[in-house]
């Protein structure tokens, strides 16, 4: 019988005062060393970085709150790979890495005590910070890399992981990144109060064999979105994502459904089914550019219903040209970190164009009600013209928005049973 360890055999204070990373962590390893469960009871424990042991279950009862530190030395540099860039970066609140055969359950809450690191990007006012320092001095693509953030949780070459019930809140950076991982189900978990810049809510980054399923999103950026690496380190890199399925979530606050930007090494065999958005800004959303590499392919996206989504179907493979062409300025003086070398590295040339093929878009409903006040666009899609996205079918597709939006360079698109209702 697998062992069962708890938080109050330790000693461990749960007043959200003293920090208690370290008992914490051995009330971790002595689970991991049993292949045991580790139950972190109600209270709220002050932690830094934590690190899961293979073969072990850690358990956040109803009421147990994992509060993240403020302080950044709490988060010890590693290497890992952050926004599709292999560099050393924090370590999240918590992490496993390498790991298999691990289960991360329970009622309880990852808190990151994100307004800190927020204001750290932006400002106070969302109008500074080192964002606007950056885009002064014509590196705002540098901008996301420099302001070291926590993410809540890293997977990481880990197999056979399972995430289920808890709730992630005011994360720094990413709440769930999942990346170079097989075998990953993901299930019920709720995300809320992610308010800060790049709070992506679940990023499924260059794996395989992922399921995520009932899961409740709202936050800052991307809701739930497929990575692959970024230019020529992920080509370097060259690892695929692929045998994705989405089902049964619900999407409120955030960017939506997204596949890239990072998207060098691919992505294949994505099936994301049965998804209700509310209030995103974007129902289903591709963002590339023509230095980021890669493919998108065999995808079906089904059983949609959108309600005051600002665009329903957003395919743009020219996206945010100020963070996707990072290039150093010439009367820069200062030093230039590995981070950025690696970022502004020259793509060779003709691998950088994203292929982007065969899509299946099937019972999709999209609608705003008689009180929403923000945009309401069908459609948003453009690629190049010597690099157009290619087979794109659309079925049974209804969509009553306030303008059509554009279609540009699309080879091949079959459209049945789509009807757009135009109300301005």
């Amino acid at each position: 019988m697998k062992k069962t360890l708890y938080s109050s055999d330790y000693g461990i204070e749960p007043n959200g005062l003293t920090d208690v990373t370290g008992k914490l962590q051995q009330l971790i390893d002595d689970a991991g060393a049993s292949e045991g469960k580790a139950v972190v009871q109600r209270g709220i424990y002050l932690t830094g970085s934590l690190f899961l042991r293979s073969h072990m279950e850690l358990y956040l009862d109803e009421g147990a709150i994992l509060l993240g530190s403020k302080n950044e030395v709490a988060y010890p540099l590693m290497q890992t790979r952050a926004a599709g860039i292999e560099m050393e970066w924090m370590g999240a609140l918590l992490n496993a890495i390498d790991c298999e055969d691990i289960v991360i359950s329970g009622t309880g809450t990852l808190d990151g005590q994100g307004e800190i690191w927020w204001e750290k990007f932006w400002g106070k006012d969302r109008k500074g910070g080192m964002c606007s320092e950056y885009e002064k001095m014509g590196l705002r693509w540098a901008a996301d890399y420099d302001c070291l953030r926590p993410r809540l949780i890293q997977l990481r070459n880990c197999k056979n992981v399972v995430c289920k019930d808890f709730h992630l809140t005011r994360s720094g950076f990413w709440n769930l990144h999942i990346c170079y991982c097989s075998h990953v189900l993901v299930q019920g978990v709720w995300i809320t109060n992610a308010q800060g810049p790049s709070t992506d809510g679940i990023d499924i980054d260059s794996c395989c064999d992922v399921l995520i399923e009932d899961c409740d999103i709202s936050c800052n950026d991307d809701n739930i979105v497929i990575k692959s690496g970024m230019n020529a380190d992920g080509m370097r890199v060259n690892r695929i994502c692929e045998k994705v399925e989405v089902r049964d979530c619900t999407l409120r606050e955030g960017m939506g459904l997204a596949f890239g930007s990072d998207m060098a090494g691919g992505m294949d065999e994505i099936y994301l089914h049965d998804i209700h958005f509310i209030g995103t800004d974007n129902g289903v959303y591709i963002k590339s550019s023509k230095i980021r590499g890669g493919f998108i392919d065999h995808t079906r996206v089904e059983d949609l219903d959108m309600i005051n989504v600002d665009f329903a179907i957003n395919l743009n493979t020219n996206w945010f040209p100020d963070f996707s062409y990072p290039v150093i300025p010439k009367n820069y003086q200062g030093k230039i970190p590995k981070r950025w070398e690696l970022l502004t590295e020259k793509v060779p040339e003709g691998k950088g164009m994203p292929q982007v093929k065969n899509m299946v878009i099937k019972n999709l409903t999209s609608s705003y009600e008689e009180n929403y006040t923000g945009r309401s666009t069908a459609f948003f899609i453009q690629a190049f013209d010597e690099n157009p996205i290619q087979n794109i079918q659309m079925e049974n597709v209804k969509i009553c928005a306030k303008e059509f939006g554009s279609i540009h360079q699309v080879k091949n698109i079959n459209m049945k049973d789509v009807e757009i209702t135009i109300r301005s």
